[in-house]
């Protein structure tokens, strides 16, 4: 596990540093309160892993968005709006789960079957600094099959 606190100047830095550890088939949820920066922080690597950067925008309404890019594809799901156990089928997880990177906001909404270990958890926690974040990384060990 890591831990480290992030601001506006380095959330660049670490995003390129971390997107070097993720291959085909993670799986990154990002935890946190509302507002702690869950989507900014999907937002600064999508396109690190993409090369994509016009026109990102939070999948809260969409529930899902995908970006085919180089060298990964990345899904990015935010699952806020749904119930709790959600069955994440109906938004194509199992057709692009080993072909992709995938980031999930709210990941404790979906039923615990999607959620496998694979990849990393991101935990982000507001500080007593508006401008920083507290970071927890957790590696996750088995690959989704």
């Amino acid at each position: 596990m890591v831990k480290l606190q992030l601001d506006e100047k380095n959330i660049d830095e670490f995003a390129r540093d971390f997107a070097k550890k993720l291959s085909k088939g993670d799986i990154v949820t990002l935890n946190g309160p509302l507002g702690a920066g869950k989507t900014t922080l999907a937002k600064t690597l999508i396109p690190i892993l993409t090369g994509i950067d016009d026109d990102l925008q939070s999948p809260t309404f969409p529930i899902c968005l995908s970006y085919e890019g180089d060298p990964f594809e990345v899904v990015h799901y935010d699952l806020y709006r749904l119930s709790p156990n959600t069955n994440l089928e109906e938004f194509g997880w199992y057709d692009m789960r080993p072909h992709v990177i995938t980031l999930i906001e709210w990941s404790e909404r979906a039923a615990p079957e999607f959620i496998t270990p694979s990849g990393f958890s991101i935990d982000i926690a507001f500080t007593s600094d508006d401008n920083k974040r507290d970071i927890r990384i957790e590696k996750l060990v088995e690959k989704i099959k």
